[in-house]
C-alpha cells in the first residue's frame, strides 16, 4: 500500500509537470504565432499601405516622377493601380495646364507688343492731326487775309472806276 501510494504521488507528480511543461509549451507556440501574425501584418498590410500614403502625399506636392511599384493581386495591389492611374492622370493634366499658360504668356507678351505698337501709332496720328489743324488754320488765316485784301482792293477798283466814271463825266461836260 505504501508502494501504490508513492507510485501515485510521483503519477500525480509527473502528471503535475507534465501538464505545467504542456502549458508553458502552448504559451511559448501562442506567443510566437502571435508574434508571426503581427510580422505578417505589419509586413503585408502595413508597410504597404503605408507605402501608398507616402506616394500620395507626393502626389498631392505636385512629385509626378516617381512611380509606385506594388506586385500584388489583391485589394492593396487595385489600390496601388488606381494611385499611379491618379498619378498619370495629374501628371498629364499638370503639363498641359503648364503648356497653356506658356502659351498664354506668350500671347500676353505678343498683345503687350501689339499695344506698344499701336499706343505709338496713335500718338503719331495725333501728333499728325495737331499739324494738320495747325496747318489748317494757318491757312484759313492766309485764306482770310487774302479774301479781306481781294475785297479792299475790290473796294479801291470801285473807288477807281467810280473816280474814273467821274472824271470821264466832267471831261465830257467839258468837251
Amino acid at each position: 500500500n505504501k508502494q501504490g501510494e508513492q507510485e501515485s504521488k510521483l503519477i500525480a507528480k509527473e502528471s503535475s509537470m507534465t501538464m505545467t511543461l504542456g502549458i508553458i509549451i502552448l504559451l511559448t507556440c501562442s506567443l510566437l504565432i502571435t508574434l508571426l501574425s503581427l510580422w505578417l501584418v505589419n509586413h503585408q498590410i502595413l508597410h504597404p499601405i503605408h507605402k501608398l500614403i507616402t506616394h500620395i502625399t507626393r502626389l498631392s506636392q505636385g512629385e509626378f516622377q516617381q512611380t509606385l511599384s506594388l506586385q500584388r493581386q489583391d485589394e492593396l495591389g487595385e489600390l496601388a493601380l488606381a494611385a499611379e492611374g491618379l498619378r498619370d492622370s495629374l501628371a498629364n493634366t499638370f503639363a498641359q495646364i503648364k503648356s497653356s499658360t506658356d502659351l498664354l504668356d506668350n500671347a500676353s507678351q505678343d498683345l503687350q507688343q501689339i499695344s506698344a505698337v499701336m499706343a505709338q501709332g496713335t500718338q503719331d496720328q495725333y501728333s499728325r492731326t495737331d499739324m494738320l489743324a495747325t496747318a489748317m488754320h494757318e491757312m484759313s488765316a492766309t485764306a482770310q487775309n487774302v479774301a479781306h485784301n481781294a475785297a479792299t482792293a475790290a473796294h479801291a477798283a470801285n473807288l477807281a472806276d467810280h473816280s474814273a466814271k467821274e472824271g470821264e463825266q466832267v471831261m465830257q461836260e467839258t468837251i
